[in-house]
């Protein structure tokens, strides 16, 4: 049993929250991976930013296919969790790290939000 949140619940929890699973697609394969965002709220309108490795597998599975979706999950008295599906976009910066073979091995993606659902589950 479930019911469905609303859209300023939702946009509480991903403000709240700073990680989740994001889901896209490899050809016909799904390939899902934890990230830590970031977000910007500006009129209502909110865009979430994280950072991914240059070299890694997910920079190729994102420049073949920019859809994706991320999970967001909040445990509290119940069970929460918010859906947002939208288009990837690789930006340009890349951010230096500590990487012994690649000095700026990472770069920041922006995931912009087309849609946003959440259900609250009873436990």
């Amino acid at each position: 049993m479930y019911e469905k949140l609303k859209l300023k619940e939702c946009s509480n929890i991903i403000q709240n929250k700073n990680k989740a699973i994001l889901s896209v697609y490899n050809g016909k394969t799904p390939y899902q991976e934890l990230v830590w965002y970031d977000y910007d709220c500006f009129c209502g309108c909110i865009t979430l930013y994280f950072k991914i490795c240059k070299c890694g597998e997910l920079s190729n599975i994102i420049c073949d296919n920019e859809e994706a979706s991320l999970l967001i999950t909040n445990n509290s008295n119940s069970v929460e969790t918010v859906l947002l599906t939208g288009t990837l976009d690789i930006l340009d910066n890349e951010i230096n790290c500590c990487c012994k073979e690649n000095k700026t091995c990472f770069k920041n993606v922006r995931f912009n939000i087309d849609r946003v659902s959440g259900k609250r589950y009873c436990k």
